[in-house]
């Protein structure tokens, strides 16, 4: 077998002799094609004759130019395949393989950097690479391509992403386990930062983890539970969470802060869990709660002021009998299911928000301009006996009687 120095050699000199040639052709066909325009001029019988000559003659060559060009196609094909093999520092072309490797958005980004492209090209043994598309193209080495391969599914996994959680809805999704379960269901790895959840892995898997723990962000609710009942409520807590697919927990209070239910994860499965702890704390403690929306309130209310008015409403519970408190934009209003503080405690409770978030008063209309009225003609007033009038005259009208 010769070796490759010498194949290169003869695949060059060969592509120099069939480019030669085929540019010989052209030459000779733009001539047959001025010899054949100036004979049709003629319009002589032997003239016409030598057109169907030379029409033959160039069908000939065109058809002779047509294998150069293929063959040339095929030569220049050979001669790139050798220089690839010489680029890739082999000694024996049938060695020379060429891989597509598919890369995904984030990683075509990546490879973009020159540093990472620099990485590849050490890694390839000297192989060329380029991108085409969404392919990272190889040509080299078979031995190379497993290597590249590993460097790009390094690149695939190095893709990350930070969801920022509330510590207690972070608490519960280790304490259920929940996030052992997103971790093997994406194939993604987790790290804690603060108050963080760091996701790694590829981008794609990551992304899908990333909206898995989003949507269990996007409900949170914190109720009261009356101290006695914390023991039952715990137990219930589990039924309601395997019902609802919330998160529950449900904490004692201390140093006189109040027991609290912590609700948290998705927003329809924290609703549908607060909902069924109310029914059940109403049946447990033979009461009911009204919700009075103040979101409206609360936007006209200093920023300052909303501490004081939610400790206000504890002497409006302490007044009545009953517990009220601010959750959110709401006002819960709780108390026995005689319903007799409701009307009163609704009543005070629209007073101390009047109080800390007066209404706007309504704007009155500009007053219209009153056209300026005729001054009243007086009458002549008569003068005043008493200050001097002539006196009336005196008329007799005939003979006293």
């Amino acid at each position: 077998m010769p070796s490759f120095e010498v194949l290169l050699q003869a695949v060059n000199a060969r592509n120099t002799i069939l480019s030669s040639e085929s540019s010989n052709i052209t030459d000779d066909l733009a001539a047959i094609e001025k010899e054949i325009t100036e004979k049709r001029a003629e319009k002589t019988i032997a003239a016409q004759n030598e057109v169907k000559d030379l029409l033959r003659k160039k069908e000939a060559m065109m058809q002779r130019s047509k294998y150069l060009v293929n063959a040339a196609r095929h030569v220049q094909l050979a001669f790139a395949k050798l220089k690839a093999v010489e680029c890739a520092g082999l000694q024996d072309w049938r060695e020379l393989v060429k891989e597509r490797l598919k890369l995904s958005p984030f990683a075509k980004e990546q490879v973009r950097d020159k540093s990472v492209m620099d990485r590849l090209h050490t890694v390839a043994g000297g192989g060329t690479l380029s991108v085409e598309g969404d392919m990272l193209v190889f040509a080299g080495a078979a031995k190379f391509i497993d290597p590249l391969k590993r460097v790009i599914d390094a690149l695939e996994t190095s893709f990350s992403a930070s969801v920022e959680v509330e510590a207690e809805l972070l608490r519960l999704l280790e304490s259920r386990s929940q996030l052992k379960r997103l971790r093997e269901r994406h194939e993604v790895e987790f790290s804690i930062e603060g108050s963080s959840i760091i996701i790694s892995g590829s981008a794609e898997k990551v992304r899908a983890a990333e909206k898995s723990i989003k949507f269990l962000t996007t409900g949170a609710v914190d109720m009261p539970c009356p101290r006695q009942l914390v023991g039952a409520a715990k137990a219930h807590a589990k039924d309601v969470e395997a019902e609802t697919g919330a998160y529950i927990d449900v904490v004692r209070g201390v140093a006189g802060s109040e027991s609290m239910f912590l609700i948290r994860g998705d927003a329809d499965g924290v609703r549908d869990a607060e909902e069924r702890l109310h029914a059940w704390l109403d049946e447990s403690e033979d009461a009911y709660s009204v919700f009075i929306d103040i979101s409206e309130s609360l936007k006209r209310m200093d920023p300052g002021k909303v501490d004081t008015f939610s400790n206000d409403l504890g002497f409006l519970s302490n007044k009545f009998g009953i517990l009220a408190r601010l959750s959110q934009n709401r006002v819960e209003l709780r108390g026995s299911k005689t319903g007799d503080w409701e009307k009163t405690g609704r009543m005070e409770l629209n007073m101390i928000v009047d109080f800390y978030a007066p209404p706007a008063k309504p704007t009155k209309a500009p007053a219209t301009k009153q056209k300026p009225q005729a001054k009243p003609v007086e009458k002549e007033k008569k003068e005043d006996d008493a200050w001097g009038a002539a006196p009336e005259a005196e008329f007799d009208l005939g003979h006293k009687w």
